[in-house]
């Protein structure tokens, strides 16, 4: 991992735990792989939209929203 990459990890760590669940699974990676497979762009765009649909419906997604309409720092949970 390159100083950039780490400095990003950095920032996702700090900034949304959604994220970084994300990023300590290492499961999660395969996503990625996934698309770089994927039979075409259909493919991936349905694997984009599963993800971002499982992703709207968490706790943390909702406080972004809201930190946002408030002109907040959003305050995550841990």
């Amino acid at each position: 991992m390159n100083e950039e990459q780490s400095q990003a990890r950095r920032s996702v760590r700090r900034d949304g735990p959604l994220l970084k669940v994300t990023l300590d699974r290492p499961e999660c990676f395969n996503a990625l792989n996934q698309a770089i497979d994927a039979s075409g762009l259909e493919a991936v765009i349905a694997m984009e939209d599963r993800n971002q649909v499982l992703c709207s419906q968490s706790e943390d997604f909702a406080e972004g929203i809201a930190a946002f309409l408030e002109k907040r720092r959003p305050s995550y949970a841990q």
